[in-house]
């Protein structure tokens, strides 16, 4: 443990010295070709984002090499990570994992499950450990696209569950930045046990939505699309899985169903504009162009450099405006330069691995 540590803390020193841009920018290159590598936040930027004390709050966090998590490693070492995971199968792991792949400014790794309210419940493990939900799976559901093995019950553990909010309060996150939920059909318990986070703190959110009800009693797309739109959150992007049906010849052509997608919400720049004192708009401003830039929305980070307040709050806005549009053109040329993404990037829907 003692050599852990200290090998850690010199990953730290090294990572933090002038060398360390170069050095994160090579450690958050994936292990495949599949996504380019984009370049590390400036000087200048990374002064604003620290500023910003950014927080990111992973909801079910087994899957940290998610597009979600993919795109927030950008953001790592100006932001506490907090992981919650209430399979103790995967906890440790999604802690070493988290420590070990980048240099986090911290992580706060929490294992318990969070729900509409304090009460208990059954963490039902299936057999495609992903697929692993608080509500019982419907077999006649699954049964349709051939996917009544993935959502087998294999194990029951029990668990208890506590809002959102309350997890707010106790782990200080209640001026968070931003939230991914993928819990497998209690997405919209989850988000409304925070509400007065998601309205008071939170500018983007990644869910997990679908279009089928794969658990008994789950709420859809449009019900969680009505209430994040109902707290002021616009939908950016949908990465949608398809799949076809048992009834399939497959020696014929077939147009796929969607059946779940990962939804990206964020708040509009004028919105926060108009809804916040001086003071709040400009770290909320902030974190949203820290999002924004993570997901690659770069309309959002350059319209967030025209709103009046945000420019004459910020320090040395024109050097700021520099640093954007740099890290702009940077990123456009790392993507466009990529064959795969270069070929697929307006048309970024997905087949999943359930033919």
């Amino acid at each position: 443990m003692a050599q852990k540590n200290l090998l850690s803390t010199l990953r730290q020193s090294v990572l933090r010295s002038p060398a360390g841009p170069v050095l994160r920018s090579v450690l958050r290159r994936p292990t495949t070709s599949a996504f380019p590598s984009l370049p590390p936040i400036g000087d200048h930027l990374g002064e604003l984002f620290d500023r910003c004390e950014i927080k990111l709050i992973d909801i079910g966090a087994r899957d940290i090499s998610g597009e979600a998590s993919r795109n927030v490693t950008t953001l790592a070492p100006y932001s506490h990570y907090f992981a919650f995971e209430p399979d103790a199968r995967q906890t440790q792991q999604i802690e070493d994992r988290l420590r070990e792949q980048l240099d986090w400014k911290r992580v706060t790794v929490i294992p318990k499950a969070v729900g509409s309210s304090v009460e208990p419940g059954t963490l039902r493990l299936t057999r495609q450990p992903g697929l692993s939900s608080l509500l019982e799976p419907d077999p006649s559901v699954a049964a349709q696209y051939a996917l009544s093995n993935e959502f087998e019950v294999m194990d029951s553990v029990p668990t208890a569950t506590r809002p959102l909010g309350e997890f707010a309060k106790e782990f200080e996150f209640e001026d968070a930045t931003f939230l991914k939920v993928d819990t497998q059909g209690t997405e919209l318990d989850i988000l409304q046990s925070g509400r007065e986070v998601l309205e008071k703190s939170i500018v983007g959110v990644y869910v997990e939505v679908e279009f089928q009800r794969f658990y008994k009693g789950q709420p859809l797309f449009n019900d969680v699309d009505s209430f994040l739109s109902s707290l002021g959150f616009t939908l950016f992007d949908l990465d949608r899985t398809l799949t076809r049906r048992t009834s399939r010849w497959n020696e014929h052509f077939s147009r796929r169903q969607v059946i779940w997608a990962h939804a990206l919400y964020l708040k509009e720049p004028a919105y926060l504009a108009s809804t916040n004192s001086t003071s709040d708009t400009t770290t909320d401003l902030g974190r949203l162009l820290a999002v924004a830039l993570a997901f690659q929305h770069f309309d959002v980070a350059l319209q967030i450099l025209q709103i009046d307040s945000f420019s004459e709050a910020t320090k040395d806005h024109a050097q700021l405006k520099r640093s954007v549009r740099s890290y702009v053109m940077e990123s456009t040329n790392a993507i466009t330069s990529h064959a795969r993404v270069a070929a697929t990037r307006h048309f970024k829907d997905r087949d999943n691995s359930f033919v």
